[in-house]
């Protein structure tokens, strides 16, 4: 087995950067980076990354809220992982909490449900009593007990046959017998320890319950069934408020997965100032191409937080300038199968990629912004090389594209 020759790395960009060069390094197979702490635990100055996780939490959380609400929350592939978190947490906390305000309509009228289908079962042994529960809970000197006893021991109550009370029974069972007594406030104690020891089981009658139990068990299975059909609409209502969300949660879910993964590769990253770097170790014909990968990265995305405006439009018409050069360098290249025409290929593919970005840039800034009057009246202007019609036959064609496309980005 052959041995491969390794060739040591410093991959070194703005410290504001290392989101972009962590996304590269998590990665890459071909790059194998070493611990920062064996940097910065022997060089006074050194220190390793480490930032606190911002989004772990609101995974979680979006996890968790998947699986109670049986959402299709989905990790997809983002080109653009810029995102600023607190809006990212507060968009998805205020859909979370307006599910939460449904939710809890939802949960009372559950806690109804199940209150009045308990109820519902004691009426039931009830129906047939000629009794009406408004007039008896409106007396003022009798205690009414309703409750249940064992069936074999309705015999037993003749014994007390002297005691001052009433005793009628609702619904006779093989096992247990619905029943009620009534005495008066001052018996009602005796009266109590009299069923208590025959094993009476009482049953309290909820205040919401009026009229005769025939009348109270309409009522009840009628609010029963509305309040089921409002569940339905509730739950209609959870499911659109997600619905409408859902694009929105999965493009913040996936950016969180994938910057979620950096904060296991900064134990990598050393910080010294306003700069950082990596370490480590890659075969030599590999070294080059990641090494330009990650400076690619970083000096793309550090243009964004440009505020010279200004300075960025001159840069614009410097690339411009510069790839005028280059494509007639190319054109002019005999033989395209050496190293150096392709290097100009790459060269040319850097810098039409610097322009758009510095290009989008500007336009967001000055959304009136002409690149081509700027152009005409920059010191660039005498310096571009000419292009003739013919000329955009051959190679020359990238560099029309390339015009055209611009021309179309200030449309």
């Amino acid at each position: 087995m052959a041995i491969a020759k390794l060739k040591l790395l410093e991959i070194e960009f703005p410290a504001q950067q290392y989101d972009a060069v962590l996304l590269k390094l998590i990665n890459l197979d071909n790059f194998h980076p070493e611990p920062a702490s064996k940097f910065a635990d022997s060089v006074q100055g050194l220190s390793v990354l480490n930032r606190e996780n911002p989004y772990a939490d609101l995974i979680a959380r979006m996890e968790e809220a998947r699986d109670k609400y049986h959402l299709q929350l989905k990790c997809a592939d983002v080109d653009n992982v810029r995102m600023n978190i607190i809006q990212a947490d507060t968009f998805f906390c205020n859909v979370l909490e307006k599910a939460a305000q449904i939710e809890k309509v939802k949960e009372d009228l559950l806690a109804m449900i199940q209150e009045n289908e308990a109820t519902i079962s004691q009426l039931e042994h009830m129906i047939d009593a000629n009794i009406d529960f408004d007039r008896l809970f409106s007396c003022k000197y009798l205690q009414i007990r309703f409750g249940r006893l064992p069936t074999m021991n309705l015999d037993k109550l003749k014994y007390y046959g002297e005691q001052k009370f009433l005793f009628k029974v609702l619904h006779k069972g093989t096992k247990e017998t619905y029943c009620s007594y009534i005495s008066t406030a001052d018996n009602a104690p005796e009266i109590d320890n009299i069923f208590s020891s025959l094993y009476f089981e009482r049953i309290h009658i909820p205040e919401f319950v009026h009229g005769k139990p025939s009348e109270a068990l309409e009522v009840l299975k009628e609010e029963d069934d509305t309040a089921k059909q409002y569940i339905q609409v509730l739950d209609s209502r959870i499911e659109k408020l997600f619905s409408e969300n859902m694009e929105e949660m999965n493009h913040i879910y996936s950016i969180s997965k994938k910057l979620n993964e950096t904060y296991d590769a900064q134990k990598y990253v050393v910080v010294f100032g306003k700069n950082a770097a990596v370490y480590g170790f890659a075969e030599e014909k590999d070294a080059k191409n990641i090494k330009e990968e990650y400076e690619k990265s970083y000096e793309l995305l550090s243009s964004y937080g440009f505020e010279d405006i200004q300075g960025m439009k001159h840069e614009l018409a410097r690339l411009f300038y510069l790839n005028s050069i280059l494509e007639m360098q190319i054109k002019n290249n005999p033989d395209k199968d050496t190293p150096e025409y392709i290097d100009l290929l790459n060269l040319r593919t850097n810098i039409i990629t610097t322009f758009h970005t510095y290009f989008k840039v500007v336009k967001q800034k000055e959304p009136e912004f002409n690149f081509m009057n700027y152009m005409m009246n920059s010191e660039y202007k005498d310096k571009v090389i000419t292009i003739n019609k013919k000329d955009f036959k051959y190679d020359g064609k990238h560099i029309k594209e390339y015009i055209d496309l611009m021309k179309v980005e200030e449309d």
